[in-house]
């Protein structure tokens, strides 16, 4: 939030920021209520006082996930030697957490591996709704020129 406050419009800065975050929890209330295995589900959101410099702005508000072991990069950096079925395994399983996101009517948009997280029992899930769409429904991303993170943009888009 304080980088909105630091904009010449903060609070155009500010909403933006809130409807962002209003945005992705609906859709993580729909996932949840959908019953999607393959997406990472909110535990919790709300808001919360933040004692210190922050509690001029009141309440904060947050949002608790599952908690993961990690991304797939870091799974990754630990093997000595390729493993194949789980490289395959946890393909197929992100494939039908899209798939899952698509039978919604949710557009990921920004699929990348640290948004691939690895649980200890039920395996990879796909996470990061925060550049999703939705058919029929307005997103704050719809404006972006670009889906998802620029940094993974085939070169003609940049």
């Amino acid at each position: 939030m304080s980088i909105a406050f630091q904009q010449e419009d903060w609070p155009r800065a500010l909403e933006d920021l809130l409807k962002a975050f209003n945005f992705e929890r609906t859709l993580l209330a729909q996932c949840k209520d959908k019953r999607l295995r393959r997406i990472v589900m909110a535990l919790e959101d709300g808001t919360v006082q933040v004692p210190g410099n922050l509690e001029d702005f009141g309440k904060v508000p947050y949002l608790i996930f599952e908690l993961a072991e990690g991304d797939i990069r870091k799974e990754v950096g630990k093997w000595q030697t390729f493993d194949v079925a789980w490289a395959l395994r946890s393909l197929h399983q992100s494939a039908v957490g899209l798939e899952e996101l698509h039978l919604a009517g949710i557009a990921h948009q920004d699929l990348k591996p640290s948004n691939v997280l690895v649980f200890p029992v039920e395996g990879t899930k796909v996470s990061d709704l925060g550049r999703a769409s939705q058919m029929g429904a307005s997103s704050p991303n719809d404006g972006f020129a670009i889906p998802g993170d620029r940094g993974y943009a085939p070169p003609e888009q940049w």
